[in-house]
C-alpha cells in the first residue's frame, strides 16, 4: 500500500491504484486520477511523501517529494500534469520545508531524482543539524537572514514531519 496526504491509496494485486481510503471510508478515485496515478512509474510513486534534502544555492535544505494530488488544484498541479503528459522528463515535485505557508508560490520546485538525497544520507552529511555559524548567530541573538530563517524553520518542520506517518505529512497543503 502507498499513502498520500491523509488518505491511503489501495494498490490492486496487479499493482494498479484501486481506491483511496480516508477516515474509514473508501472512495473510488475519479477515473482520471486513477488512470494518472497508474501511469506514474512505481519508482516515482513510492517516493511520494518521502522526506529528503536538495541543494538550494550553496545549502542543502529539507524537502518532501509530492505527488500531483498532494497539492491543491492550481498552477503547481497543472505544471506537474504538463510535465507528465507532454514530456519524457519525470522531475520530482518538491516542497521546500521552511518556506512561507502564507505565500506558497515560491515553495515548490521540480527537481531531477539525482538532485535529491534521502534523509538518512542528509543526516550522515550533517544537513539535518544547524550549521555552526547559524548556531552562533542564534546564541548571540543576532538577526537572521531570510535564507538562515529558511534553514532554521525547514529543519524544525522536517523533524516534526519525521514523527508523522506518510499519510499525515503536509496535510495542511490541500
Amino acid at each position: 500500500k502507498m499513502t498520500m496526504s491523509k488518505q491511503r491509496i489501495n494498490i490492486s494485486d496487479k499493482g494498479k491504484v484501486d481506491a483511496i481510503e480516508g477516515k474509514g471510508d473508501v472512495e473510488r478515485l475519479q477515473p482520471d486520477k486513477r488512470e494518472t496515478l497508474n501511469k506514474v512509474d512505481s519508482s516515482i510513486r513510492k517516493d511520494f511523501l518521502k522526506l529528503g534534502f536538495a541543494r538550494w544555492g550553496k545549502s542543502w535544505l529539507p524537502i518532501i517529494q509530492l505527488g500531483p494530488y498532494d497539492v491543491a488544484p492550481g498552477p503547481v498541479r497543472d505544471t506537474w500534469m504538463n510535465f507528465f503528459l507532454n514530456t519524457q522528463k519525470r522531475p520530482r515535485l518538491v516542497y521546500w520545508y521552511g518556506s512561507s505557508k502564507e505565500n506558497l508560490s515560491k515553495s515548490f520546485s521540480f527537481l531531477s531524482k539525482g538532485a535529491i538525497i534521502s534523509v538518512e544520507e542528509g543526516d550522515i552529511k550533517g544537513y539535518s543539524t544547524l550549521p555552526p555559524r547559524l548556531t552562533k548567530k542564534l546564541t548571540s541573538e543576532k538577526k537572521l537572514t531570510a535564507k538562515e530563517k529558511l534553514i532554521l524553520n525547514g529543519l524544525r518542520e522536517i523533524k516534526e514531519e519525521l514523527q508523522l506517518s506518510k499519510a499525515n505529512r503536509v496535510s495542511w497543503l490541500k
